[in-house]
């Protein structure tokens, strides 16, 4: 039995990995389903989820963590001032 997708090309994949992304994201569900499957279509939409999920966790978490850290729990005892700044970042 041949394929209904016979003389169908899909279109090359960027030289990018993060405009593959972009790509991934912007292709329609439909077309997913009808070039790779049910299972492919499932699998990147669990992990579109995923990114909408765990992505503002992650920029949130991060955006606390990081002045945390770099800190290192001194706190007021560290004196930031305009004139210092130099010496922390140096």
């Amino acid at each position: 039995m041949a394929s209904p997708y016979i003389g169908e090309r899909t279109y090359r994949p960027p030289a990018q990995f993060f405009h593959l992304i972009k790509e991934l994201w912007r292709t329609s569900d439909q077309e997913i389903i009808r070039k790779c499957g049910i299972d492919a279509y499932l699998f990147l939409r669990y992990l579109k989820i995923l990114i909408v999920i765990f992505l503002p966790i992650a920029c949130l978490t991060i955006s606390i963590l990081v002045p945390l850290n770099y800190i290192g729990g001194r706190g007021r005892e560290l004196n930031t001032t305009h004139g210092n700044i130099g010496a922390l970042v140096g």
